[in-house]
């Protein structure tokens, strides 16, 4: 296994400050000089793939997604990743289902017998269960250009003779999918977020039992985290993490929730924090404490009374970008929250003017 380029890592992680200030094209510029993925370590090589992705890069992000899938076959993630994100990038049938066979599409043939072998033309191994002929192989260059129900007769060196009909052409990224959602139901069923659903003969009976099934997991789920967070057992960045959102949003979500408080200090810490402020002394404010005391702190304007240096870590920035893009929905109309201040059940507003 090569070792991981030191400069891949660093450009990566300068593609994620560009990504979260919305330059895609500086994004797949740092991206495209990444030398070697393959080295990259599961987390990085997935988020190398969601970077292309989401910078609108959409064919080299299926192919990075391609790579993670297929150096982590025996790991759910990478074939969740690569289904996630192969819903996102738009194909056509022709793309899917091309017409005729080329570099990159995966055939399907019977002999005579009327057995079915599954080739892949690529210059790549494979961990599914294909056969891999190279350009340079005596079939492969058969099988270039044939389309569904064209024959191909080889002879080998004993002048055996072997017919072969094409029965179906796909692209290498539809076979891969499929195969995908075959192991999220079998090797991996029970352990990833996804649910196969098989109809069967009663297929709309099957489907309402199914969906009945994964809404009982959630609402078992949401009480468990529930339960934790009231105990101060669980934070708010894992109760994020584990909703698939991003903190603010998770944040919002617990200001407007009738079923579940957001926790906050035990005393007002606002004496404190304009103390320090006016004694120039070093402050430290977390994400949630920057977002509340953006929206129940008279003074709107605190940081410009910081005349000492701010040091901010960069998942902060992205973290006060996701909530400026939370609070343009509120545009319009302002937005309002419920708050309990020295055992008061107390209600805050925010005016459009003030978003």
């Amino acid at each position: 296994t090569a070792s991981v380029d030191i400069k891949d890592l660093f450009l990566l992680k300068t593609a994620t400050a560009y990504f979260s200030k919305r330059n895609y094209p500086k994004v797949q510029e740092l991206l495209h000089a990444v030398k070697n993925q393959d080295a990259l370590s599961m987390e990085a090589a997935i988020l190398y793939a969601k970077l292309l992705i989401n910078s609108q890069d959409f064919y080299n992000g299926l192919r990075a997604a391609y790579n993670v899938r297929n150096n982590f076959y025996h790991e759910h993630t990478a074939h969740e990743l690569f289904i996630a994100l192969s819903l996102k990038v738009q194909k056509n049938d022709e793309e899917l289902y091309p017409e005729n066979v080329h570099q990159d599409t995966v055939v399907y043939a019977e002999n005579d017998e009327h057995h079915e072998t599954i080739f892949l033309l690529s210059g790549e191994p494979s961990p599914d269960p294909v056969t891999v002929l190279h350009s340079d192989d005596e079939l492969a260059k058969h099988l270039v250009g044939k389309s569904i129900s064209d024959k191909i007769v080889l002879t080998n060196k004993f002048s055996i003779t072997q017919h072969l009909t094409i029965t179906k052409i796909i692209s290498k990224y539809t076979y891969a999918f499929h195969q995908s959602m075959n192991l999220l139901d079998t090797k991996f069923s029970g352990q990833t977020s996804f649910a196969v659903i098989h109809t069967g003969e009663n297929p709309m009976e099957n489907l309402v039992k199914a969906v009945r099934q994964m809404s009982q997991k959630a609402i078992d789920l949401d009480k468990r985290i529930a339960e934790l967070y009231k105990k101060r057992i669980m934070p708010i960045g894992v109760m994020a993490g584990l909703y698939k959102t991003n903190i603010v949003k998770q944040w919002c979500n617990l200001v407007n929730s009738n079923e579940i408080s957001l926790f906050s200090y035990a005393y007002n810490e606002l004496p404190n924090i304009t103390d320090a402020i006016t004694a120039e002394r070093p402050l430290i404010l977390d994400i949630i404490a920057l977002i509340t005391l953006f929206l129940v702190y008279p003074e709107r304007h605190l940081l410009d009374h910081i005349k000492n240096r701010l040091v901010t870590a960069q998942s902060t920035i992205d973290e006060l970008q996701f909530f400026l893009d939370e609070m343009k929905e509120y545009e319009e109309d302002g937005l309002s929250g419920i708050g309990i201040e020295e055992g008061l059940l107390v209600r805050f507003d925010s005016r459009k003017e003030d978003i």
